[in-house]
């Protein structure tokens, strides 16, 4: 059974390492928790900002129901 998460994420510096290693003149290891998960694949949607949107596209991952199509 391959296990689920939904991450809603902001603008952490490790999303720009290559930017923050650049301007720091230096490179700076990736935080334990990310180093270990850097290699696995990436699943991602983009979605508008629209709360009503958001809350019908977890409904419809969470509980993966045909009564609930994700549409945008």
């Amino acid at each position: 059974m391959m296990n689920m998460g939904c991450f809603l994420s902001t603008a952490h510096p490790a999303k720009f390492k290559q930017s923050v290693d650049r301007i720091l003149a230096k490179t700076l290891p990736l935080p334990a928790a990310l180093a270990k998960r850097a290699n696995l694949p990436i699943f991602s949607n983009q979605l508008p900002a629209d709360f009503a949107l958001l809350r019908k596209f977890l409904l419809c991952m969470r509980f993966n129901n045909n009564d609930l199509k994700w549409k945008r």
